[in-house]
């Protein structure tokens, strides 16, 4: 995730924010049946099942443990910001258990969730569910259900399924813009949209080919490639070679569209002033996420460095 977005835009919900669209999200057809329960039966291999109302379904495994992605923002070089997007659990679904079963579900006429890779569940009375797996496995655990945490307009266009599109990451020291970076989920590529002469003048006299050398070092294949957040705090990452990652969002401002993602309980505060906040920018069926990092030497104030991220995601 590794996750993306500032502290000091707004969320919009009309075309005045630079020509932007307004905003245009499907309800969710699945609203009614949308619930999320955590197991209480200890030995159970699963620790919760969270329903969208997009359709979608999250199971995570009783040994998942909830991930904040640690960011290192000492930027030196060109290899420091190729470093800054590596997954950080670098494995795919080849080499590492599956901890989140995710897909599609129905609801059958008997009231059984129909999970789309994995089997039925059928909640009795709230507090108990039937497990039937498609492979044959059958067992009934206890859950409690969970109650919704948020709610309000921007909690409804947050939560739900979004495909990566694009992300766009700007650098300044020293108060000079140094570079534009853009990846395209397209292409899988990065690209420098801007590079500052200065820079790119002393990358020709070494002979470097900077576009190919930044490609290079970074693998797209732990880029992200789906974002789910659902109404009970909870977010979900797909990258591009599947593996899954799992961690908690809350709201810092619900009016101002201000979230915070990366929990430095987890140990992965690296002491960077707003590290995991992030704003969210919705228009037509699109949403922006903006981090904007500052990292200043007290002792001498010009030595500043800025990193601006500005990812986009569409409403699957």
């Amino acid at each position: 995730m590794a996750m993306l977005s500032t502290t000091g835009f707004t969320a919009c919900s009309s075309d005045d924010d630079g020509g932007n669209p307004p905003v245009n999200l499907t309800d969710e057809p699945m609203a009614e049946h949308a619930a999320k329960y955590v197991v209480t039966t200890s030995n159970s291999d699963y620790a919760t099942f969270e329903f969208l109302g997009d359709g979608k379904y999250i199971i995570t495994k009783r040994e998942a443990r909830m991930y904040a992605p640690k960011k290192e923002l000492e930027i030196k070089s060109i290899k420091d910001i190729a470093t800054l997007l590596k997954s950080p659990a670098n494995k795919t679904r080849a080499t590492e258990v599956e901890l989140y079963i995710f897909g599609d579900y129905t609801v059958n006429t008997e009231g059984v969730y129909v999970l789309d890779d994995f089997g039925t569940v059928k909640v009795k009375d709230g507090s108990k569910i039937d497990i039937v797996r498609n492979d044959g496995f059958t067992s009934t655990v206890t859950v409690q259900k969970s109650e919704i945490k948020y709610t309000g307009e921007n909690t409804n266009r947050l939560c739900r399924t979004w495909a990566f599109d694009k992300m766009d990451i700007d650098y300044w020291a020293y108060t000079y813009h140094v570079f534009t970076i853009s990846y395209l989920a397209d292409n899988q590529k990065f690209e420098f949209t801007y590079l500052h002469p200065n820079f790119e003048e002393g990358f020709e006299d070494e002979n470097i080919d900077v576009e190919e050398m930044f490609n290079g070092l970074v693998d797209t294949q732990n880029m992200t490639k789906r974002v789910t957040f659902s109404p009970y705090g909870t977010y979900y990452i797909e990258t591009n070679s599947g593996f899954t990652q799992g961690s908690s969002w809350k709201w810092s401002n619900e009016a101002a569209g201000v979230i915070y993602y990366n929990w430095s309980d987890d140990g992965y505060d690296n002491q960077v002033v707003g590290n995991g906040y992030a704003n969210v920018n919705f228009y037509g069926n699109k949403l922006e996420l903006i981090e904007d990092y500052s990292m200043t030497d007290y002792e001498d104030e010009e030595e500043s460095e800025r990193i601006k991220f500005v990812t986009t995601l569409v409403a699957e």
